[in-house]
């Protein structure tokens, strides 16, 4: 049986069952897998599912991500009694006499806030960012949230997705409290901040290589992260850029770029942060374009933006913010002009701002009893030291793409060299190549230790840095 993370023909089986005595495998790996689920964050053989005499008991078979059981990273074996919640990847599934029976299916995850509220404080005084805001979104919408400067929709949307805890309310994906569950939901959340992370100096694709090698299971092959990062590409059309370094791209391209970051782990909703603030208008509605599609694959959608001109033909729904932090307006983009009474859309930030209340403040320790404030970021669990290759050869791509960092780096580290060996004044860049040692291209790099530069050997173009060193070398000597 196999289970594809997402389907648009019901394909999802709403029970598992096991029968008496029986005993299933999870997994990605249709190999040794009884029960394939098709999603990056499942290990080739993920979980063990069996019915003993005492009921059903589900085992963790060492994979990277984990089971989360309630909301509880499992160690070993549990034993599963009617009502739990398992978290297999970025499936759902409540455990019940006769198996396991899927909480979200293939159109996606409908996603609530009730009362979420958010305040700061600092030297005695206490400013309200988010103020008692209540909303739902069904799976696949798209939201764009706006709103003047200033009125919290930033920090609603990190609310939303867990990135902070909130003061009081609370956010349900499902039946779940996002709170309570975080470790089981947050491979079902990605988040597009408004200023790229990528190591710009890199091509599309090797940056993206890079974030599969980190994000997806360790026992990935290099096929399966190869099929990711080629997936999330096409997904948001750069097959054509995809060889060009990062900051050869235009500015939508490089928000697509970042959006495809994302998609490396097929989430199900996708939070994005002001990612078209500066775009002209056609890169802005190409994102909202690809936006208003993947909302349509079943990817919820919820972007805030400054720019309301593309935001009506492809948004199910709008998220007005007012100063203060309320929710002044939720509703489909058809009505919003009616209930602000207005002309235009481009009229809706004065008139929030006309109408909006004071924020109320509540005293200090209000919300102190919120499940939202008692969300805790735990890392997946991974073999120690298991991500310090790509890591490390991550920063050594990086830096050696950029000649003139080589060039610093040389020039920082050039008095530290046993023997000046790199020293083109004293022995010469052809003398120095032949002397080289491991030892001293770690103490060059500033890794410091030859055995973690070695680790990584295989995966960094050592020649090409010696040939960029070599080429600014000649250059400063030149001068």
């Amino acid at each position: 049986m196999t289970v594809p993370h997402s389907s648009t023909d019901g394909s999802i089986p709403r029970t598992i069952a096991v029968a008496a005595g029986g005993s299933i495998i999870v997994g990605r790996d249709q190999t040794v897998a009884t029960l394939v689920i098709d999603h990056p964050s499942i290990s080739r053989k993920h979980a063990g599912i069996r019915r003993t005499q005492r009921g059903l008991e589900i085992l963790d078979l060492g994979s990277t991500n984990g089971i989360q059981v309630n909301g509880r990273r499992l160690a070993g074996a549990q034993a599963l009694k009617s009502g739990d919640v398992v978290a297999l990847g970025p499936l759902l599934f409540r455990a019940s006499d006769g198996g396991l029976e899927l909480l979200d299916g293939p159109e996606g995850i409908p996603l609530q806030a009730a009362d979420l509220t958010f305040d700061i404080r600092a030297n005695g005084s206490s400013r309200r960012l988010v103020d008692r805001v209540n909303l739902a979104i069904p799976p696949g919408s798209f939201v764009a949230v706006l709103g003047p400067s200033g009125c919290g929709k930033s920090s609603l949307i990190r609310l939303l997705s867990g990135r902070v805890p909130a003061t009081s309310g609370d956010v349900r994906f499902g039946d779940l409290s996002l709170a309570k569950h975080f470790s089981a939901l947050k491979h079902t959340i990605g988040f597009v901040p408004q200023r790229e992370t990528l190591p710009e100096e890199l091509p599309v694709i090797a940056a993206l290589r890079y974030t599969a090698r980190l994000r997806l299971p360790a026992d990935s092959r290099p096929g399966d992260i190869e099929g990711a990062v080629r997936r999330a590409i096409r997904r948001v059309g750069l097959e054509q850029r995809a060889s060009l370094p990062i900051n050869k791209l235009s500015g939508g391209e490089r928000k697509r770029a970042a959006l495809a970051n994302e998609l490396i782990a097929q989430p199900k909703v996708i939070f994005a942060d002001e990612v078209t603030s500066g775009l002209d208008d056609g890169a802005d509605r190409e994102m909202m374009q690809l936006f208003k599609q993947l909302s349509g694959e079943g990817v919820s959608i919820i972007c805030v933006t400054h720019t309301i001109a593309n935001v009506d033909g492809n948004c199910d729904a709008l998220a007005v913010m007012a100063p203060g932090g309320r929710l002044a307006y939720y509703g489909p983009p058809r009505d919003v002009l009616g209930y602000f009474g207005i002309s235009s859309l481009a009229q809706v930030y004065e008139a929030v701002e006309q109408t909006a209340l004071p924020p109320t403040i509540p005293p200090a320790g209000a919300g102190s009893s919120s499940t939202a404030s008692r969300v805790t970021l735990r890392p997946d669990k991974r073999p120690p030291f298991s991500q310090l290759p790509a890591l490390v050869s991550r920063t050594i791509m990086t830096t050696t793409a950029n000649a003139r960092n080589v060039g610093f780096i040389a020039a920082a580290n050039v008095p530290k060299l046993k023997g000046g060996a790199w020293h083109p004044y004293r022995r010469g860049w052809a003398t120095a190549r032949k002397t080289m040692s491991m030892k001293d291209v770690a103490t060059l790099g500033g890794w410091g230790s030859e055995a973690v530069l070695r680790d990584v050997y295989q995966q960094a173009d050592m020649a090409g840095m010696i040939e960029v060193i070599e080429a600014q070398a000649k250059l400063r000597d030149a001068r």
